[in-house]
């Protein structure tokens, strides 16, 4: 995917220094030669262009042309004081570009959409969409499939939030410690494939089969197509309803449902629910309206999301341990937990040759479910002290006092100090009394 950088200058290996021990300087390498074009310039991409740019990405590209006066409040890299007729993407570029000099961050005008051209995609290794309507990250897909380029997209709403992952055929290592008979541990890397299905697959295929009670409820809120072979539950038969009326006003509008759409809305429930022979009374007006009232996105959501998919765009990009596939979803409707679920590659229609890796990969049989997200990703993040702690609080607790006496040495000296002269010179001075009473 991306060409690995000819060396690290005795700078950058300085400043990651911290990220060098955890994933190695050949993973750096390819980093630093990755280009990423990150669409869209809201809460969730500041998320993420600042993650990507603090690991020392080669470039980053923003595209949104919204002006500043009109800019989402949930981007924190626009300053307060920034002029009102300059775009979001160039005002987060100049943040951006002082997290990290060595990262080039440039903007490209135009909006979201304007990276869909052949000619501007495969100037990138990466594409980046954010919130962006499901027929757009539906153009993007086949786009980045023709010109070989990985895509995610990714959309926070409410308290909802998910990312999508589509990285075509993805080769990348793993790196793991095993423990041998004497004690000792050793470094394994194994090599691996892994096939992505694409966002039509991913929103079309059949949940024939499936345990809908374990099944994601907010995978159902976006998939742009009814679903077929499901087990027939009351609640299913309302998020089928839900995401139908919803797809359908994405689809005519090319922008999301807001409050002021409520109307609209319920014209397209009578429609829609006509044409799949459903009583319109099945879907309340209260679960359109409290869809449609979420018209802008938490910055609690964006980080959650935002850092999943920064990790993520990092392990793509250095070939390095296993991506989410293909759907990451967070729900606070759900108990507030981040899941993957993995969606089915369809079989090919002629046999595979021996002999391709790949090919043997897409026979393989497709799992479905929850997966949970594996943290040991962000360990580095803790300093090795807090890691200490974290295994328990009277574990090593002469350390854990040392290293809270050393940090905290300054301010004891300065605040007994005074305390111990005053309690010398009160004493002294009692001594002294009592000597010249005594002549």
């Amino acid at each position: 995917m991306s060409t690995p950088a000819a060396e690290l200058s005795e700078q950058e290996a300085a400043i990651y220094d911290r990220q060098l021990r955890v994933w190695g300087v050949e993973t750096q390498r390819r980093l630093s030669g990755a280009k990423v074009l990150i669409a869209g310039c809201g809460g969730l991409a500041a998320e993420v262009a600042k993650n990507v740019v603090l690991a020392g990405v080669g470039a980053v590209t923003l595209v949104d042309d919204t002006p500043c006066s009109r800019r989402s409040l949930s981007n924190f890299l626009v300053g307060s004081t920034t002029p009102d007729d300059t775009t979001v993407a160039e005002a987060s570029v100049a943040t951006l570009q002082e997290m990290n000099p060595f990262v080039k961050v440039a903007a490209l005008p135009g909006p979201p959409e304007a990276v869909l051209a052949p000619d501007v995609l495969r100037q990138y290794d990466l594409l980046l969409l954010c919130d962006q309507p499901a027929s757009r990250i539906a153009q993007a897909d086949v786009m980045c499939r023709e010109a070989g380029v990985a895509f995610y997209a990714g959309v926070c709403r409410g308290i909802f939030g998910w990312a999508f992952a589509n990285l075509h055929q993805h080769r990348y290592i793993v790196e793991r410690q095993e423990e041998q008979p004497d004690g000792s541990t050793s470094k394994h890397v194994s090599e691996h494939n892994a096939s992505f299905a694409t966002w039509e697959q991913a929103t079309s295929c059949s949940l024939e089969g499936v345990n809908m009670r374990r099944f994601s409820k907010l995978y159902l809120l976006i998939r742009g197509k009814l679903l077929e072979g499901a087990q027939p539950l009351c609640w299913l038969k309302l998020r089928r309803a839900l995401q139908a009326v919803v797809s359908r006003f994405e689809q005519q509008q090319q922008r999301f449902p807001t409050a002021a759409d409520a109307d609209q809305l319920r014209a397209l429930q009578q429609q829609v629910f006509g044409e799949m022979g459903v009583d319109a009374a099945a879907l309340p007006d209260e679960m359109l309206q409290a869809y449609a009232a979420y018209g802008s996105d938490m910055p609690a959501i964006n980080a959650i999301v935002g850092g999943t998919l920064g990790n993520e765009l990092i392990k793509a990009v250095g070939g390095r341990n296993e991506p989410v596939n293909n759907f990451f979803l967070f729900s606070l409707a759900e108990g507030g937990e981040g899941v993957v679920e993995c969606l089915p590659r369809p079989k090919p229609a002629a046999p595979a040759a021996a002999g391709s890796v790949a090919e043997e990969i897409l026979l393989q049989p497709a799992k479905m479910g929850k997966v949970p997200i594996r943290l040991k990703e962000v360990t580095y993040m803790l300093s090795p002290f807090q890691q200490s702690v974290m295994g328990g609080l009277w574990k090593d607790l002469p350390h854990k006092a040392a290293h809270h006496a050393h940090n905290a040495r300054d301010a004891i000296i300065f605040c007994v100090a005074p305390l111990v002269g005053i309690a010398y010179y009160c004493s002294a001075y009692k001594e002294a009394e009592k000597l010249h009473h005594r002549f």
